[in-house]
């Protein structure tokens, strides 16, 4: 069921519950098992909404993060690009007489070893981002117990000859959950209100 679908439900209780809305002799028309029906109905109806609007701030808080992360990849290719073409116009200038001056003025470049412990650094806080925007999906669609045995291994989800047994049922579950989900051709969201899929929840 929708949100919307939520909405109508409880406005269409909001008139049943309401004598002003419906009038005093409908709702005395009203048998005591339709009153407890509409009683229960509107119980279930309050939880759903309850849980819709749970979903909708959990949902909220996941986007945040992902869109935290993603700026700081973003931040971390451009830092990497301007490095790469800092060097790479330092190196350029400094086959002159005239560059070499400029150059040392502006600072020497990376020795070919700092060069590769600094790029080597970068990967690493890169893949500590993408990790953690690995585990954000995961919160999102509820699989924590698959994000533990997956991220940051080596060899996700790639043939792989020495994975560990754990990891390689770990993504035969993550491909099941996948193919259920696109097969349902619905979002998580609404997967919520189903208890078919207790893994989304």
């Amino acid at each position: 069921m929708t949100l919307t679908g939520i909405y109508n439900v409880l406005e269409k209780l909001r008139r049943i519950d309401s004598p002003g809305r419906m009038g005093i002799s409908a709702m005395e028309d009203m048998t005591p098992a339709m009153a407890g029906k509409a009683s229960a109905v509107a119980n279930e109806t309050s939880a759903i909404a309850d849980r819709a609007y749970a979903m909708e701030d959990r949902t909220s808080a996941i986007a945040n993060g992902a869109y935290a992360i993603a700026d700081k990849i973003h931040a971390m290719e451009n830092r990497a690009s301007a490095i790469a073409d800092k060097s790479y116009s330092i190196e350029d200038r400094a086959t002159s007489m005239e560059g070499k001056a400029s150059a040392m003025a502006t600072g020497p470049s990376l020795a070919p070893k700092e060069k590769t412990t600094h790029e080597q650094g970068l990967v690493s806080v890169l893949r500590q981002l993408h990790d953690e925007l690995d585990r954000i999906v995961f919160e999102a669609y509820g699989w924590r117990d698959l994000a533990e045995k997956l991220v940051g291994k080596p060899g996700a989800t790639t043939p792989w000859p020495e994975k560990p047994d754990e990891q390689t049922q770990a993504e035969e579950q993550l491909l099941q959950r996948l193919v259920a989900l696109k097969n349902c051709n619905v979002f998580p969201s609404q997967l919520l209100f189903s208890s078919s899929y207790p893994w989304l929840n």
